[in-house]
């Protein structure tokens, strides 16, 4: 049996399972990104453009558009923080294209900069060429997540505030966050938009780098995958609120006649009888004298000789 038999027998096997192996999915293949197929690129974060043409496993291996006085600024996901690399040594840009390059977090805070390849950079493709590039070493990038990648013309640098630039305005040499204002991106300044620049087409060559996903993991942390929800207990049914009746009409009561009135003689209440004090107990008297038989005897004939002489004196008269 030869090779290409065996290749095919083993090509033919793996595109069976694909169809069969429930949830296996072919790698993603690589692709470029093209800026006109969705516009023009803005220059801020509101107005950067989106690289999100493909699904969210799709490596991201360029970014082609075209560049004149304004910035160009990209919206993309760094997944390998420790390896990323962004340059316009590519071949298939002009030679005489003077390009930078800047890195700025998921808040426009400013990470990482160059605007002229260093001559010991593995990447530099020609020794006299004008051209950027950006590798980004252990530590350099925070996290793996959502980043904004930006190009220009030399000569239009990022700036904060009131066109404060962010980073050190210089040909050599890569800028790190440790050089950069700790400010967001505002705008843009420089000599280069005093003058009309030729509209140049470029290439970045990127690598660590893929499509931005549908919804981004949250930076600085792994994505997990979220614990099953619990049940949530169904809602009682809320009972249908009662009708309350209409109250009834309450016939009016007739007037009951009101009794007449029934004449009672009172009856004298008794007086309490009076409760006679005890008399008082009469104190011993005296012991009467008895007089004398002589005296008496007297007395006797004085009462008898009165008695005579009225009716002596009585008889007198008639």
């Amino acid at each position: 049996m030869n090779t290409l038999f065996k290749l095919g027998i083993l090509t033919l096997t793996i595109t069976s399972a694909s169809c069969f192996i429930p949830g296996w999915q072919a790698p993603a293949r690589a692709a470029m990104f093209h800026e006109s197929d969705k516009g023009d690129a803005g220059s801020l974060l509101w107005s950067a453009m989106k690289v999100n043409t493909m699904s969210g496993d799709t490596p991201l291996v360029g970014i082609h558009g075209i560049l004149g006085n304004q910035a160009d600024l990209y919206q993309i996901f760094i997944d390998n923080s420790q390896d990323f690399l962004a340059t316009t040594e590519h071949r298939n840009n002009p030679l005489d294209l003077d390009t930078q390059l800047f890195l700025f977090d998921e808040n426009g805070y400013g990470l990482l900069a160059n605007d002229d390849t260093s001559p010991s950079d593995r990447s530099r493709y020609n020794p006299n060429s004008s051209r950027s590039t950006i590798r980004a070493g252990a530590g350099q990038l925070p996290y793996s997540g959502i980043y904004y990648l930006g190009i220009s013309s030399y000569g239009l640098d990022p700036t904060r505030g009131f066109n404060q630039y962010i980073f050190p305005n210089a040909r050599r040499g890569l800028f790190t966050a440790e050089d950069a204002a700790k400010a967001p991106l505002t705008g843009w300044q420089g000599p280069a938009t005093s003058r009309l620049l030729p509209m140049r087409t470029y290439t970045i060559a990127l690598n660590g780098a893929r499509y931005v996903p549908a919804r981004s993991p949250i930076p600085n942390q792994p994505a997990l995958t979220p614990p099953l929800p619990s049940p949530s207990p169904s809602p009682s049914p809320t009972p249908a609120p009662s009708v309350t009746p209409a109250p009834s009409l309450t016939p009016t009561p007739a007037p009951v006649p009101s009794p007449s009135p029934t004449i009672t003689t009172e009856q004298p209440t008794p007086e309490p009888s009076v409760t006679p004090s005890p008399s008082p107990t009469p104190e011993p008297s005296e012991p009467v004298s008895v007089p004398e038989p002589s005296a008496v005897a007297g007395l006797l004939a004085l009462v008898l000789g009165s008695r005579l002489f009225k009716q002596k004196s009585t008889g007198g008269d008639r």
